[in-house]
């Protein structure tokens, strides 16, 4: 696993030992972000459920002003200050170590909202993609605009998605084993 382009292309980065975290295959990150490169330059990054920080680390190396990254392992969240370390992108990023209700609500103190959301919970705990949705839009975090980018198993149904007035569904990108959807937050203001 590497940087696949911007400031910190093809440094390699760690990853946690264990099976708690699947890191995105550099093939798999680089269709990704040919999909959402206009999303990226200059723009505030949440990586929620971070691992190996792989995804915000991969923002902030094309240009991105600003990440922000939720993890509860401790063990991951070391990889992840390792990675950024490595990478020298640590002076663009904000780490929060425990729940990513915490790091939510330190953001909602600081005042700080995310244009770019990259939303990959476990895949055995399905219900942590409706409650952080859900608590993004409590603490009002997101920006007017701002992409959501929820990747899970490819037979994962996303259609919860369509109780939210607010979000709303651009993409949606299916691979052999996962699957990427794209939702768009539309302010209500």
């Amino acid at each position: 696993m590497r940087v696949v382009a911007g400031s910190a292309r093809g440094i390699p980065l760690k990853a946690p030992k264990g099976d708690t975290v699947r890191p995105t295959v550099d093939r798999l990150k680089e269709t990704l972000f040919n999909i959402i490169q206009n999303e990226i330059y200059d723009r505030v990054i949440l990586d929620v459920f971070a691992g190996s920080g792989a995804l915000g680390i991969e923002a902030l190396s094309r240009g991105a002003s600003q990440a922000h990254f939720c993890e509860k392992n401790r063990a991951a969240m070391a990889v992840i200050e390792e990675n950024l370390q490595k990478t020298r992108l640590t002076d663009k990023a904000i780490t929060y170590f425990g729940d990513f209700s915490l790091g939510f609500q330190k953001m909602q103190m600081n005042g700080s909202k995310a244009d770019l959301i990259f939303l990959d919970p476990p895949y055995h705990q399905t219900d942590l993609y409706q409650q952080a949705i859900e608590l993004m839009l409590d603490k009002n975090i997101l920006a007017a605009g701002a992409l959501i980018v929820a990747e899970a198993k490819s037979d994962f149904d996303f259609s919860f998605l369509e109780n939210y007035d607010t979000i709303k569904i651009e993409k949606h990108k299916r691979f052999k084993t996962n699957q990427y959807v794209f939702g768009r937050y539309q302010n209500e203001k």
